[in-house]
């Protein structure tokens, strides 16, 4: 995601679920981002539910998933010479560097809000980034590639 779009109302509530407007068009990516969805939801229910020591087990399951799923898009968008692959993975390289910020400040002040920032925050970021972002790749790969080479 380009900086600077989207980030107005960052402390706003995300109605955050799978629907079709997060859709790519390619069946690994949208199974992905669903997985992402859901984790992402199961992490919002335990942040409310006051679980520090559940929510950060889920934290961690979803930061290796978001890892694995950077590093699947990465590798697509090379072997299909993305143009747009250096600003898209510089949008990952953000948002998991932001994301570790997070965990270190509840880490360290396990009682605060930390929780609840990188829930607002990484949801917004993964609803923008589905939107625009991966919108924009899945478009090129389905006018790119063949069909059996990006599924």
């Amino acid at each position: 995601m380009q900086q600077g779009r989207g980030w107005g109302a960052m402390r706003q509530a995300v109605p955050f679920g799978w629907s079709d407007s997060l859709a790519t068009g390619i069946p690994e990516i949208d199974r992905q981002h669903i997985e992402l969805v859901d984790m992402f939801r199961t992490l919002a229910a335990l942040e409310h539910g006051g679980d520090r020591a559940a929510v950060r087990a889920a934290l961690e399951e979803l930061i290796a998933h978001v890892c694995k799923h950077f590093d699947d898009e990465e590798q697509l968008m090379r072997r299909h010479h993305y143009a747009e692959l250096p600003s898209h993975a510089q949008a990952h390289d953000l948002l998991l560097r932001q994301i570790h910020s997070f965990v270190s400040l509840l880490d360290a002040a396990p009682d605060g809000d930390a929780g609840v920032d990188i829930i607002d925050f990484v949801g917004k970021w993964l609803v923008v980034h589905m939107q625009q972002d991966d919108h924009r790749l899945g478009a090129f790969l389905k006018a790119e590639a063949k069909p059996c080479e990006v599924a």
